[in-house]
């Protein structure tokens, strides 16, 4: 739990600073399309987790780009109750709008503040054995702001890490599951198609 406030705390933090504090004296050459894909470890049910994903912008001026994007989860969760597993699984998969902003440019490379604005799906599945059956479903929203780092690499394909937050809200009819086991911190490694 401190994790995940300090890193809620870290892209607050960043979100407030003023871009002409982040900026170099030379105007920063915004990308004005991107594609990427990549993986984004990180905590579901008090467990780790890995979700996949990526997403798709394109430029509306300078600074901004817009899109969407979507991740889902690699495998299922375990559920536990008191610290034991009940057999009970759960998987997850959100996406939405996602607004991309230029912060500017730094030596290691830009520096962009993204969020995702969506919903998502989680199900939570009852294993035995190689026979499992769907318990419960039910849709969320989902908000995710994230600071992210883009090196190029070679000519138009960067690599990209970045360090997110996932808060969400409306879920109410999974038995066994609360907002909590969803929301979280996560990181985000991948590559990405951009023309800077």
């Amino acid at each position: 739990m401190r994790l995940a406030r300090t890193v809620l705390s870290v892209l607050v933090a960043v979100s407030m600073i003023p871009r002409s504090a982040l900026a170099q004296a030379s105007t920063p050459v915004a990308a004005r399309a991107s594609v990427d894909a990549g993986f984004r470890p990180t905590l579901l049910a008090g467990g780790a987790a890995v979700l996949v994903g990526g997403s798709g912008l394109l430029g509306v001026d300078g600074n901004v780009m817009f899109g969407g994007g979507g991740w889902i989860q690699l495998g299922e969760s375990n559920l536990e109750t008191g610290g034991s597993t009940t057999g009970f699984r759960l998987r997850l998969a959100y996406g939405g709008l996602v607004v991309d902003w230029l912060l500017g440019d730094r030596a290691l490379g830009q520096v962009t503040l993204r969020a995702l604005l969506g919903a998502g799906n989680a199900k939570v599945f009852l294993a035995a054995g190689d026979i499992e059956a769907e318990t419960g479903a039910d849709n969320f929203g989902v908000i995710e702001p994230e600071i992210a780092l883009h090196r190029r690499l070679i000519g138009p394909v960067s690599g990209t890490a970045g360090v997110a937050y996932r808060v969400v809200f409306g879920l109410e009819d999974l038995t066994g599951v609360s907002e909590s086991d969803i929301r979280g911190p996560s990181l985000r490694v991948g590559l990405a198609l951009r023309n800077f």
